[in-house]
């Protein structure tokens, strides 16, 4: 009887002491885990989205490109009188560029209008755009290159433009003739007298984008 009550005691005992060892242990300290969601956000951003945060164009940039000028071309005839209509092309006021159709030699072809705006005036550059003609150059000058028309950027700039144009099939000895209006075909020399096509330019004073 002894022994049964025993066991009995032991086993309660036991029990007692299994359940104490499964129950919850108190909490140390306090730890809080965050969401997925919560972790994702506070990720430090990218490269990409730290520059998107920062304006790229300055605001005299900005000023700037909400700013026109007008440019107006006609191409003349060598007495004087214009060729066709003039064409009005509304330029940034950076610059701009502009296909034209010129005609050299009562033949119509292609060119590249180029203008870059600066304070004390404006560079007019003319390039072919036509497998027929190689280069085009300055006729005053005989050089190739950007033509500077000067003048306050708030005044109207205008000048008469002359330009000669090299046949691709011309052979243009550089050694011997500097000046691009001079030409060579084989051992013969000619020197252009009168350019191949004059422009008048007129280019307006900067205006507000409408």
């Amino acid at each position: 009887m002894h022994s049964v009550c025993g066991l009995m005691l032991l086993a309660a005992v036991s029990a007692g002491g299994l359940a104490r060892a499964q129950g919850p242990q108190p909490l140390r300290g306090p730890q809080i885990v965050a969401p997925a969601q919560s972790v994702a956000r506070s990720a430090p951003l990218s490269l990409q989205s730290q520059l998107g945060a920062i304006p790229l164009v300055s605001p005299r940039a900005a000023g700037q490109a909400s700013r026109l000028r007008t440019v107006r071309l006609v191409q003349l005839a060598k007495e004087g009188a214009p060729m066709g209509e003039a064409r009005e092309i509304d330029c940034p006021e950076t610059g701009c560029q502009q296909l034209l159709s010129l005609v050299v030699g009562e033949v119509a072809l292609t060119f590249l209008a180029d203008f870059q705006f600066v304070g004390d005036g404006a560079y007019v550059t003319l390039q072919p755009r036509s497998v027929a003609i190689a280069r085009v150059v300055e006729f005053r000058q005989g050089r190739p290159g950007p033509v500077f028309i000067k003048g306050p950027a708030e005044t109207v700039l205008r000048d008469r433009i002359g330009y000669v144009t090299i046949p691709a099939a011309s052979l243009r000895r550089t050694d011997v003739a500097a000046d691009g209006r001079t030409l060579a075909s084989g051992n013969v020399y000619a020197r252009k007298q009168e350019p191949d096509l004059v422009l008048k330019v007129e280019i307006e004073p900067p205006r507000a984008r409408q």
